[in-house]
């Protein structure tokens, strides 16, 4: 299906199959256990939007980001994260494996992607001239790609996609999962690999990947991303035990 999205998109550059795997989940400033009780955290919506709320307030304390969601809209957002990541994973996705995220990790990565982008407006704030839109940073191409591919109805006009990008958050947050699914499924399951291909369009990563000689790492987004993933596991661990600015040493957004 990922292939479909690709052609549909116009981009003919394919991710590179040298892309490296799943960072592995360790030294993320507070070890994380693989026990039972976490994976019945992550598997709670309440803990995901506890976690939200906590996130942002203790960012804000800690000076760390300018923009702060109303508690309303914070809701609202983990809501539409957490509803997108109940759709069955795209095949070939997710899949766990020693180093890689399971499914249930799946809000926590959303959460992070859109702190990466909009950092929970409606809009790209680290790329305001970028043409992509809602809290999760769309093209209107991604989502009539999305759409296409998925059989989901999309408006007809591109203002009418732009403002039902910007206003509905359940359906950005869909089609945003689905088009990072999907460029994950064209790099063999790999989910970062994907999410490069999000960030920086298919044609444009190939060529980074080549002049880095494979190294995924060394993708300036890529860093970006697994130092906003850091800050998110380290909270998660802190949960309701830690109240400073721990794990937003380093944390630049």
């Amino acid at each position: 299906m990922g292939c479909i999205l690709t052609t549909f998109l116009l981009i003919v550059a394919p991710c590179n199959s040298q892309a490296q795997s799943v960072v592995p989940m360790e030294n993320v400033g507070t070890s994380m256990s693989s026990s039972i009780f976490l994976a019945a955290k992550l598997s709670s919506s309440v803990f995901f939007q506890d976690f939200a709320l906590e996130y942002y307030r203790k960012a804000d304390n800690c000076k760390q980001i300018g923009y702060v969601p109303s508690k309303n809209r914070t809701i609202k957002i983990t809501d539409a994260l957490w509803t997108a990541c109940q759709i069955k994973p795209e095949v070939g996705t997710w899949v766990p494996y020693k180093g890689a995220p399971g499914p249930e990790w799946r809000p926590y990565y959303m959460f992070t992607l859109m702190m990466t982008e909009s950092g929970g407006k409606s809009h790209n704030t680290s790329k305001p001239k970028e043409k992509t839109y809602g809290f999760c940073c769309v093209s209107i191409t991604e989502a009539r790609g999305v759409c296409y591919v998925h059989h989901m109805a999309c408006p007809k006009y591109d203002a009418d996609i732009v403002e039902k990008l910007q206003n509905d958050l359940s359906w950005a947050a869909t089609i945003a999962l689905r088009a990072w699914e999907s460029y994950a499924g064209e790099c063999k399951g790999d989910i970062m690999a994907g999410l490069m291909c999000y960030k920086y369009g298919t044609a444009k990563y190939a060529t980074l990947l080549d002049n880095y000689h494979g190294n995924i790492k060394a993708c300036e987004q890529y860093g970006y991303f697994m130092r906003k993933l850091d800050t998110v596991r380290c909270a998660i661990t802190q949960m309701g035990f830690y109240d400073g600015c721990l794990c937003f040493n380093g944390d630049n957004i």
